[in-house]
């Protein structure tokens, strides 16, 4: 996979598999990690999850308003894909 391939991959479906690798090193790197609670855990996925498709489509090079929307649609697609049976929670 190209550097390029992983932005576009970054921008689009693989938010969680992304996201999901940067929260379990962090759970094995930060300490007291585990006794974050599971509401402020979901709200660091759900910054992540709009997070990653920005900076992917800045690092690819797209800075127009419709590349932004299409990254921000994918967070939201990936976060609330995710936790959709979570939501009361929050």
């Amino acid at each position: 996979m190209t550097f390029d391939q992983f932005l576009q991959y970054a921008s689009s479906p693989g938010v969680n598999a992304i996201v999901g690798f940067i929260l379990s090193f962090a759970a094995e790197i930060v300490p007291g990690y585990e006794q974050i609670s599971a509401k402020h855990k979901r709200l660091y996925m759900m910054l992540l999850c709009f997070v990653v498709p920005v900076v992917a489509t800045f690092m690819g090079g797209c800075i127009d308003q419709e590349c932004i929307w299409q990254a921000l649609f994918a967070g939201f697609s990936a976060f609330f894909g995710s936790q959709a049976a979570h939501m009361r929670d929050l």
